[in-house]
């Protein structure tokens, strides 16, 4: 809201603008004025991008990307990466990675790592949302080296790249190679912690180590790093309901079914059964977790239609934004609840595709985490 009027005072001054103003103490040229008339649009883009108005923000950078001289590489590279974060809101990751690659190529060609950084970091994330999680471990690994060989002071790791250890730690936990995920998970801690206020990054590395703890039956030392990831995680940060939501996955694991209701009795999910309402909130499109435990918590409660249909406008979002790499979650869910009710063979179809979604990626504590009901799946594959 305070970026508003600043772009307000700029454009009453570039109307103003003429080439060859005597009156200006620069002689600006009718390029460097269009340009800066870029840069208008560019940052306000920032500014939708950043509230979710995702055309509103492509039809910006558009806009900048027409009016910016192709020598202003470094805005160019920020309107990328605002555009493909834009195209991601909106559902459409093909574009999306398009321009972050753009983003990509231009910074790391003008040594500006922090958008080269961020931008890699999303297009392996954007990998991670359908299922590729070998090739998001490349890009992060990628995002990794474009620090390395820009950025060394006195053999000091460049703090901004904490991200991409931390996601990488992810992926290692997934593929259940625990030690290599805390190994990562240590580098970036021991990092330096000035920038944790770009994302609350810290709190989201505790709460990966508390997975990681309870995959290692650790449950008392997954509860403290919880605990650690709220004191790390920025008030503004709209995450912190995310790290709730994963201790209540917690208290599942633990066989504390009291904790998990009481979550959800305090969550406030925003939760519709209608479809259109529900496809387009962008709530369930950052933190998908949130919903998943809501469904588990159905299960345990034996509410089984409620978790089906829960499970079917989450599949539908899905259709409607391309992120099939969370299908192998809903897959696996769905088999749980139609097994837990009853319904064995339609249990089986669903889990059979569950694990031939995850497969593709590597998928393993997804799976092993759901304990004893997953076993009694898995015995009747084999079967």
């Amino acid at each position: 809201d305070q970026v508003e009027p600043s772009l307000e005072d700029a454009e009453t001054a570039l109307v103003a603008m003429q080439p060859g103003d005597p009156e200006l103490s620069q002689d600006w040229s009718e390029t460097e004025i269009k340009g800066m008339w870029g840069e208008v649009a560019a940052m306000r883009a920032m500014v939708y991008g950043s509230r979710g108005e995702a055309q509103e923000a492509i039809r910006l950078c558009e806009q900048a990307l027409q009016q910016l001289p192709p020598g202003n590489a470094t805005v160019r590279g920020i309107i990328f990466m605002t555009l493909g974060n834009a195209h991601e809101v909106a559902g459409d990751l093909r574009k999306a990675s398009q321009a972050h690659a753009e983003a990509v190529a231009i910074c790391r060609s003008t040594g500006d790592i922090i958008v080269a950084l961020t931008a890699t970091s999303t297009l392996a994330r954007i990998e991670g949302e359908q299922g590729n999680l070998h090739a998001a471990a490349e890009y992060f690994r990628q995002g990794i080296e474009i620090v390395n060989e820009q950025f060394t002071v006195r053999g000091q790791t460049f703090p901004g790249a904490r991200w991409a250890y931390i996601e990488l730690a992810e992926l290692y936990r997934e593929w259940n190679e625990l030690d290599e995920a805390k190994r990562l998970l240590t580098i970036a801690f021991e990092m330096p912690r000035q920038i944790n206020m770009l994302g609350g990054n810290l709190g989201i590395a505790y709460v990966i180590l508390a997975s990681i703890l309870q995959a290692e039956r650790d449950s008392a030392g997954a509860l403290d790093a919880i605990d650690q990831a709220r004191r790390n995680m920025p008030e503004m940060f709209s995450a912190r309901t995310w790290v709730d939501a994963v201790e209540a996955r917690l208290f599942l694991i633990q066989g504390n079914l009291d904790g998990a209701i009481q979550w959800v009795e305090n969550s406030n999910l925003p939760i519709t059964t209608n479809e259109f309402d529900f496809l387009r909130q962008p709530h369930y499109v950052r933190y998908p977790g949130e919903y998943s435990t809501l469904v588990r918590v159905y299960i345990a409660q034996r509410r089984y239609d409620e978790a089906l249909s829960l499970l079917q406008l989450m599949q539908q979002s899905i259709e409607s934004t391309q992120r099939w790499g969370r299908l192998v979650e809903i897959l696996l869910l769905r088999a749980l609840a139609l097994h837990a009710r009853g319904s064995t063979d339609q249990a089986l179809t669903a889990f059979t595709e569950a694990l031939r979604f995850g497969e593709r990626g590597g998928y393993v504590r997804l799976f092993a985490d759901e304990g004893a009901p997953l076993v009694a799946l898995l015995r009747l594959v084999q079967a």
